[in-house]
């Protein structure tokens, strides 16, 4: 992971926001998949649209009153499959439900953090 050249990094790779947003579509095309294969839904393809928005002046400390993550996520599934909508919906609509990411992402959770120092 890396960060934009003006936050400190040099822009060789995906911001570890952009990577929770990534691990987030990758928890949902596994989990439609699986659900596929519970339900006896062949699936053809499957495509992930996700947008994010966040106002860097949280991250940045301009602007108290704003949160530092993002405020919103949203996201567009496309399924190609012979099934019936209705068999292919349901592959979707339980991994909505049932998303240890999203889950994560949308409720809160306990963060406890531990510092070491060593000196050189």
């Amino acid at each position: 992971m890396d960060a934009p050249a003006g936050l400190g990094g040099v822009d060789a790779g995906p911001t570890a926001a952009e990577s929770l947003v990534a691990a987030l579509a990758g928890c949902l095309t596994s989990g439609i998949a699986a659900n596929a294969a519970l339900f006896d839904v062949p699936i053809a393809g499957i495509a992930i649209d996700i947008e994010a928005d966040i106002d860097f002046r949280g991250l940045l400390g301009h602007d108290k009153s704003v949160r530092n993550g993002f405020s919103d996520i949203r996201y567009t599934v496309t399924i190609q499959s012979p099934a019936p909508e209705e068999k292919v919906r349901r592959c979707k609509e339980t991994i909505d439900r049932k998303s240890p990411v999203g889950d994560t992402i949308a409720n809160p959770v306990n963060i406890t953090s531990t510092f070491v120092f060593k000196p050189s």
